[in-house]
């Protein structure tokens, strides 16, 4: 992180440094291992599960709810989106 305490005129500033900070802190990390692990999770859900089974894991719900927030999608759509 780029520290701007002090008299910022007297030292200069590294606006290079500076931009590059303004752009890493809008930055956002998905991961789709949800997917890669989607059976696994699955099974586990629904082992000795009496009544109607699980059709999708915790983790997917989770990353379905972060892509609705980010960017504004309603949950059919990005479920739809990403189901394989």
């Amino acid at each position: 992180m780029v520290a701007m305490k002090g008299n910022v005129a007297s030292k200069g500033r590294n606006w290079q440094e500076y931009n590059e900070y303004l752009v890493k802190r809008g930055e956002m990390y998905l991961t789709f291992d949800v997917l890669d692990s989607w059976e696994r999770d699955l099974e586990e859900l629904n082992r000795s599960k009496l009544g109607g089974r699980f059709a999708y894991s915790w983790d997917f719900i989770e990353l379905l709810m972060l892509i609705h927030v980010v960017f504004h999608l309603p949950y059919r759509q990005s479920r739809l989106m990403l189901c394989p």
